[in-house]
């Protein structure tokens, strides 16, 4: 069995005779089949693999059996097909499951897949999907694919007339956001509070060195590279960053109370497991915990204010005094850094503790990456910027190549009430807590948004301060603007999705290749 891809949580690979009792479970069942117009039989069962196996031969691809990674059991198929439309012929992206697997983003998960292999393997320009006009389902699957409708027309099958509409994507209109989800994964591992981020630095200069760049490491300690390109020199920025702690006093019973880095909030981080970082002797665990943290015990339990002067590491040691922690090599000035927690959902919901901003880092690291893969040169200078001190104001202070007529910072985009930004769009921020963004930068910035098809939101942030405005107070002459992922439960545990990714990708392509 020839295995083609994976997803995250799938398989796709040619079929073979042994996946004919699969093949039965679905294409005998009337509900699966509804869109047909007409019932399958086995011997139809039959021809339909063999008319795979044919366009394996033929064509390289087909319609590919669908397998969960984590079992091995066949859930239904999704591949690739030429077909035809009004004479023209289409290359389609199919998927059909089992109805025990419905309802589980399975469907969206293989098209997708399917859909980057026809754009990056086959070098296809576009694909497509035929749906029944009444097929909601699938509609939905293949908007979630970055389809739109094309046209509405009318298929026979078996002389009988059906409409159908069209539904297609360009190659220029979508972005691979595996590649991303892999890095922001990779970066979350890495704790780097403010003022601990050589780690998260150092994998950034040797991920970016692998993709083919020449980056370097301000004397600030942010990672600096040029992608390329001419004229009028734009700078994206992204922090690597985050909130987090140090150990500001060892109690008596040998317990550590925390100062913040940045704005972490303690009733944000309760009952969070940490790691502390000692200078000379290793790395310990612990959990954030309210002085007597025993429900059974505390009689105030719910009415202790979560305020770090009242809450305390807990180390996992057999400390009872300063003294035993003191032994341990644990000083004041440690830093403390909190389990981010990341999870990719089925339904491509990415949750995580400091999405902001790794989310974005992970998403420029995914444009430098696109513009390697296809040999695309910028229309204009662009160097890219992770910085490492934006959470406590004074990230892009510094490192601002003097010939940079532009800054965009690309951070978190605020979701919350009155604003109209959700996980799934790209947010375009027209002003924050620092004042309005250049304004022919924002006009800018929703006009490529458009053209490129990507969902957005223009909205006003009530509490934000970013890189772009740590460099105006510096003193640079340059425009600025703000865009981002939108991401909700800012500072706390986060959510973004991975549509907001892509769209936030495609406005990134429109505004600096097109």
């Amino acid at each position: 069995m020839k295995e083609i891809l994976r997803t995250r949580r799938l398989l796709l690979r040619e079929m073979t005779e042994g996946d004919i009792p699969d093949l039965e479970e679905m294409l005998l069942d009337p509900e699966v089949m509804y869109a047909y117009p007409h019932t399958f039989t086995k011997e139809d069962v039959e021809n339909r693999l063999a008319r795979q196996q044919q366009r394996y031969r033929q064509d390289g691809f087909g319609l590919w059996a669908v397998v969960l990674r984590s079992t091995g059991e066949m859930v239904g198929q999704a591949g690739l097909t030429w077909q035809d439309c009004e004479g023209q012929p289409v290359l389609e992206v199919g998927y059909l499951l089992k109805k025990r697997f419905w309802h589980q983003g399975y469907a969206s998960e293989a098209a997708r897949a399917c859909r980057d292999y026809a754009f990056r393997v086959l070098g296809a320009e576009k694909v497509s999907s035929i749906i029944k006009t009444d097929n909601l389902a699938s509609i939905r699957v293949a908007q979630r694919n970055g389809m739109a409708r094309e046209k509405a027309f009318t298929a026979h099958y078996y002389n009988v007339p059906v409409p159908h509409y069209l539904y297609t994507v360009w190659k220029d209109d979508t972005m691979d956001t595996t590649y991303c989800i892999e890095q922001l994964k990779a970066l979350c591992a890495i704790d780097s509070p403010s003022g601990f981020t050589d780690r998260a630095a150092d994998y950034l200069l040797e991920e970016l060195s692998r993709l083919g760049y020449a980056p370097e490491k301000t004397r600030k300690g942010g990672v600096r590279v040029c992608l390329g390109g001419q004229g009028s020199p734009l700078l994206l920025m992204a922090h690597v960053d985050t909130l987090g702690a140090v150990v500001q006093t060892i109690k008596g019973n040998g317990r550590l109370v925390l100062s913040p880095v940045g704005g972490l909030r303690a009733e944000n981080c309760e009952a969070e497991n940490c790691r502390i970082y000692t200078r000379f002797d290793g790395t310990y665990t612990g959990c954030l915990q309210i002085a007597n943290a025993s429900v059974h015990v505390n009689d105030d339990y719910a009415g202790s204010q979560r305020k770090f002067g009242q809450m305390e590491v807990v180390i996992d040691e057999p400390v009872k005094s300063e003294k035993d922690t003191r032994a341990l090599g644990i000083c004041e000035g440690d830093f403390v850094c909190f389990d981010p927690r990341t999870t990719v959902t089925q339904s491509g919901y990415i949750k995580s503790r400091f999405l902001d901003d790794k989310l974005s880092a992970a998403i420029l690291l995914a444009y430098a990456k696109e513009l390697k893969d296809t040999g695309t040169i910028p229309r204009r200078k662009v160097y890219l910027h992770f910085t490492v001190y934006e959470e406590v104001g004074h990230g892009a202070a510094a490192s601002v190549p003097e010939d940079v007529v532009e800054l965009l910072s690309v951070d978190m985009g605020c979701v919350g009430e009155g604003l109209q930004c959700t996980e799934r769009e790209v947010s375009i921020c027209a002003k924050d807590s620092g004042g309005p963004y250049d304004y022919a930068v924002t006009t800018a910035l929703v006009e490529a948004a458009k053209a490129a098809g990507a969902a957005y939101a223009v909205d006003v942030y009530p509490h934000y301060g970013s890189d772009a405005e740590a460099a105006l107070s510096a003193g640079y002459d340059v425009r600025h603007g703000l865009i981002g992922a939108g991401v909700y439960a800012s500072h706390g545990y986060e959510r973004s999705h991975v549509e907001g990714v892509e769209n936030t990708l495609k406005l990134l392509w429109q505004y600096t290749t097109k």
